[in-house]
């Protein structure tokens, strides 16, 4: 982006000449960028199989049968990278939140996976019954902006997400 707020244009050819008829593209469409973050994210992911994670289940369940239920669909840091378990990771830190917020017990389950884009977000809930759920938290993106997704595309995809949540 630019100072006025429009789109920075970069060529993506080494060498251009006043006469050249090759029509810029913006950078983050560029075919070297988006082999470099790509390269970049296989290797991030690689490296993530020796981080800490949680290992028990995804979820944290407070006992109470009345409690606030929150249906929490993420990738990336959604999954507690550096946590040995849920309860330490963003699923349980959205259930203490929201319990001190509203005096009432809450639970939250994770469904998700490192993999997961804006596309295959609503796949990923499946035919879970979200009828028992209070709430749906989506915490998609991250894959989406490391493999360089255009904001349109990602836009539409997410309000198909939560249509097709609403739907249900």
């Amino acid at each position: 982006m630019n100072a006025t707020g429009g789109r920075t244009w970069r060529s993506v050819t080494s060498e251009q000449t006043a006469d050249d008829s090759r029509s810029s593209v913006p950078a983050s469409e560029s075919r070297p960028a988006h082999f470099a973050v790509r390269a970049w994210y296989a290797f991030r992911m690689l490296r993530l199989r020796s981080q800490v994670q949680p290992t028990d289940v995804p979820a944290v369940r407070s006992g109470d049968p009345l409690a606030d239920r929150i249906l929490l669909v993420g990738n990336g840091p959604s999954h507690g990278w550096g946590v040995v378990t849920h309860q330490h990771a963003l699923t349980g830190q959205l259930a203490d939140a929201v319990a001190a917020r509203t005096h009432r017990a809450c639970d939250v389950d994770l469904i998700g996976a490192e993999a997961m884009n804006v596309r295959s977000a609503l796949a990923w809930i499946g035919d879970r019954e979200l009828r028992g759920d209070d709430s749906v938290v989506l915490m998609i993106g991250f894959n989406d902006a490391l493999r360089l997704t255009p904001v349109a595309v990602w836009k539409r995809e997410l309000r198909g997400r939560v249509d097709g949540i609403t739907a249900r």
